[in-house]
């Protein structure tokens, strides 16, 4: 198990986290998209919550956010065990609302993103709240009332790939690499 997690220095969260990331021309794509298409002007930035300002810049999706433990990356290993690859699409730009602002994401479909989200809420001690999970790529916080106009004129996309291994972030900031 050892010889298939590598750490890897980040930000500190309240919580620990499982997601993938993006290859870096991939991310770096989805990013030029977005630099040319959304307004600054539009961009939402809170002072007091970084993680949810303007253009998203660390491409990636979640898969299960708010696990309590540091130490379960042995555990999330040993629970995916089965899977060697995450498959995934996107084909659609969706959105997400809130009181303060909203949401410009893409829509991810995936089976197995969806599978282990289920394992791991299931089997790790988490304050995950949701009644679904939505697995789904941010590209940026919009202040409240611009995401429809964006959604409407958004290119079409239609990328598929995998990915074998997962990020497991703990709140104190370390991650792991998974190999899966």
């Amino acid at each position: 198990l050892m010889n298939n997690i590598n750490e890897i220095k980040g930000v500190k969260y309240e919580h620990g986290s499982t997601q993938i990331n993006f290859s870096k021309n991939v991310a770096k794509k989805f990013i030029e998209i977005a630099n040319r298409i959304i307004d600054k002007e539009d961009l939402y930035f809170d002072e007091n919550d970084k993680s949810i300002s303007g253009l998203e810049n660390e491409i990636h999706t979640t898969i299960l956010y708010g696990i309590k433990n540091d130490n379960d990356r042995y555990r999330i290993k040993e629970l995916l065990n089965f899977i060697n690859r995450i498959f995934f699409s996107i084909n659609s730009i969706s959105k997400f609302e809130s009181d303060k602002y909203d949401v410009l994401i893409y829509k991810i479909d995936s089976d197995d993103l969806e599978r282990c989200h289920e394992i791991l809420r299931a089997n790790l001690d988490n304050i995950y709240s949701y009644d679904d999970y939505i697995p789904h790529l941010t590209i940026a916080y919009l202040k409240k009332g611009m995401v429809d106009e964006y959604v409407n004129r958004w290119p079409k996309i239609n990328y598929s790939s995998s990915i074998d291994s997962i990020i497991y972030s703990t709140s104190n900031g370390n991650k792991y690499r998974i190999r899966l």
